[in-house]
C-alpha cells in the first residue's frame, strides 16, 4: 500500500512538472513570430514535457510553398510531407537540405487524416511501420497540426521503451499539438498582416512620388525605380496596353526579326 502511494506521489509530482513545462512552452509560443520560431520552441521545451527519444515534426509540402528553402524542390511526389524540426541524437536538429517521407502504413499517416494516434508497443502491431525503419521505436504518439481548419502537418514523439507513454502523457501531447497549431495560425496570420501592410507602405510611397512627376517618361522612370527599390528586385519590366494589344505587338516584333533573319541570309 505504501508502495502505491509513493507511486501515486510521484506520478503527481511529474504531472506538474508537465503542466509546469506545458505552461512555459505556450509562453515561448505566444513570443513565435515564424514557423521556424515555433518547431524550435517545442523542441526545446519537449524534453522538460513528456520522454522522447525521438522527434519528428511534419509538414505538408504545399503548406511550404512560398516559404520553404528549397522552393525548388517545393513541387514534390503527392502526398510526401517535409521533416522541418526533428531529433538529431537526442538534440533539436532542424535540416540543412530537405528531407521528405511517404506516411503510408505509419502512425503518421493515421495522424496526418485527423486522428489522434497512441501506440504502447509498436512490434505487436503489424498494421504499422515506423516512420523510419532503422529506428528501433515501440511507443509512439502522433497527432495532427490543423491551421484554419486543416490539417497541415503531423507531430510525432516515439520512444525505444514499450509502453512509454501513460493516458496522462497522451492528453498533455494533444494539449502540446494545439498549443503548436495555435501559434502556426498566429505567426501564419502576423506575416499576411505585415504583407499587406508592407504592400499599402509600397503603394502610398509610390503615389507620393507620381505626384512630382511630369512628363509620362518621368512617371514611368518613378514608377519602375519605386517599385524596384521597395521589393529589392533586379530588374523590373512595364508592359504598357491590354493583354491582346501587347500580344499584337509581339506578334508583329517577331514577324520584323524574323525578315531580318531571312534578309541576311
Amino acid at each position: 500500500m505504501l508502495f502505491l502511494s509513493l507511486r501515486q506521489f510521484r506520478e503527481a509530482q511529474r504531472q506538474a512538472a508537465q503542466l509546469e513545462s506545458l505552461t512555459r512552452l505556450s509562453s515561448d509560443l505566444v513570443m513565435s513570430r515564424h514557423d521556424d520560431e515555433v518547431f524550435e520552441a517545442v523542441a526545446d521545451r519537449l524534453h522538460d514535457i513528456l520522454p522522447a527519444d525521438d522527434l519528428w515534426v511534419l509538414v505538408n509540402i504545399d503548406w511550404l510553398q512560398g516559404r520553404s528553402p528549397w522552393p525548388e524542390l517545393e513541387q514534390s511526389e503527392p502526398g510526401a510531407v517535409r521533416v522541418v524540426m526533428k531529433f538529431e541524437n537526442g538534440r533539436p536538429y532542424r535540416p540543412e537540405e530537405p528531407i521528405n517521407y511517404r506516411l503510408d502504413g505509419t502512425p503518421a499517416e493515421r495522424a496526418q487524416k485527423g486522428d489522434i494516434v497512441s501506440v504502447s508497443d509498436m512490434r505487436t502491431r503489424s498494421d504499422l511501420r515506423p516512420l523510419v525503419a532503422s529506428r528501433p521505436v515501440r511507443s509512439v504518439l502522433a497527432a495532427p497540426l490543423i491551421v484554419a481548419e486543416r490539417v497541415v502537418g503531423v507531430v510525432e514523439i516515439d520512444s525505444v521503451q514499450p509502453e512509454a507513454y501513460t493516458r496522462n502523457d497522451t492528453n498533455v501531447f494533444v494539449q502540446m499539438v494545439s498549443q503548436i497549431s495555435g501559434a502556426l495560425d498566429r505567426a501564419r496570420n502576423l506575416q499576411a498582416a505585415q504583407r499587406s501592410a508592407k504592400t499599402e507602405q509600397v503603394t502610398a510611397h509610390f503615389a507620393e512620388r507620381l505626384q512630382g512627376t511630369s512628363t509620362v517618361r518621368d512617371t514611368l522612370v518613378t514608377g519602375t525605380k519605386n517599385y524596384q527599390d521597395s521589393l529589392g528586385a533586379k530588374s523590373v519590366t512595364l508592359q504598357l496596353g491590354s493583354p491582346n494589344e501587347q500580344s499584337q505587338s509581339k506578334s508583329r516584333r517577331d514577324n520584323v526579326n524574323g525578315a531580318r533573319d531571312v534578309n541576311e541570309e
